[in-house]
């Protein structure tokens, strides 16, 4: 069989609860995440990135801090940051599967 495909994306939230999602955050040095449904039906997940990020564009924003993760499950990410009062700061995930195909959720 061959993946042309890359893996099928989910859904990230900013919370530490699972499914729900927040415009804010209330630590200055943490940011909690959850995700789910992310999968690949064909070659299945390789590995998996989260990131925060200075914005959603252009395409290739710059890079603020990332962490590995193990796998794409449903759990709650702390990612030890220094955040700003009143600036945005936007999470990704990105996924690539075993055929080195990638998506990016944010």
């Amino acid at each position: 069989m061959v993946d042309i495909n890359p893996p099928i994306a989910g859904c990230v939230c900013d919370a530490a609860d699972h499914g729900i999602d927040i415009d804010f955050q209330s630590s200055p040095n943490r940011i909690c995440a959850n995700w789910q449904d992310f999968y690949d039906p064909e070659s299945g997940i390789k590995w998996s990135m989260m990131r925060r990020v200075a914005s959603r564009i252009p395409v290739c924003p710059a890079v603020l801090s990332q962490v590995p993760l193990a796998s794409v499950t449903p759990l709650m990410l702390l990612i030890p940051s220094v955040l700003a009062n009143g600036k945005p700061t936007i999470l990704t995930l990105r996924s690539q599967n075993e055929a080195n195909l990638f998506d990016v959720v944010c």
